[in-house]
């Protein structure tokens, strides 16, 4: 696919990314000011676990919707971005479980070193009711899977690899890096780490072509870190 349109895909595609970034760094400023924010009654940074773990799934929804808009406004075939396969569970488990085995090696290195490893995210997040554990893993995390894969996988490697002819691989790179640098409220560390599993699930998805394989990697990590660290506070050494 060549042309206006082509170009068109491109260019909106590159202003979310660069959008979503902003923001995730905009917000990454708020959460490590060192005074707390507060509302208009003296509230702290949010009102209720709940009320922010909604506002994460509107967000990574809306962030779905612009996606899916561009595409159909582009006319981009929606089997490019990965949507149109059929799910491939025991894959993306075992996609998932791999990366999350990396991820928890990158931390015993992080803290080897003597470098704090990158929670506060995860600790702000953490539900402290059963109600919001299900809402957590039922809708939240799901939501954010969906969202981010469609953006950094779907539309940046494999919507911009149908319309310009550059290599997945190239664009792996280019989709990882800015996967990274959205998480910037994890830190320089949490971000080349998110970088680093960002590549990994890029691959899964530059291999199959199945979003939906990552969908269920990226879900099955993050429900992981919080279930091992936060419900079962376990912590290895």
């Amino acid at each position: 696919m060549t042309g206006p349109a082509a170009g068109l895909f491109v260019a909106l595609i590159a202003l979310l990314t660069i959008g979503v970034v902003g923001l995730a760094r905009a917000s990454a400023r708020l959460l490590t000011r060192d005074e707390p924010l507060a509302g208009s009654r003296g509230d702290t940074l949010v009102d209720s676990q709940a009320s922010l773990l909604v506002n994460l799934s509107l967000t990574h929804f809306a962030i779905a919707l612009v996606v899916g808009a561009i595409t159909w406004l582009t006319q981009v075939p929606f089997e490019v971005i990965g949507v149109g396969k059929s799910p491939d569970v025991l894959a993306g488990v075992l996609l998932g479980i791999g990366i999350y085995a990396i991820d928890e090696g990158l931390g015993i290195v992080v803290r080897a070193r003597g470098h704090d490893e990158p929670t506060m995210v995860r600790e702000l997040l953490a539900p402290e009711s059963p109600a919001e554990w299900v809402l957590l893993l039922v809708v939240v995390l799901p939501i954010i899977a969906f969202g981010e894969e469609l953006l950094f996988r779907g539309a940046l490697i494999g919507g911009v690899a149908s319309v310009t002819g550059l290599s997945p691989w190239l664009l792996a790179v280019i989709s990882s890096i800015c996967f990274g640098l959205a998480h910037t409220a994890q830190g320089s560390v949490g971000i080349a780490a998110t970088a680093a599993l960002g590549f990994a699930l890029a691959a899964g998805f530059v291999l199959t072509g199945n979003l939906w394989l990552v969908v269920i990697a990226h879900y099955l990590v993050n429900a992981l870190e919080f279930a091992v660290h936060e419900a079962l506070d376990v912590n290895f050494a």
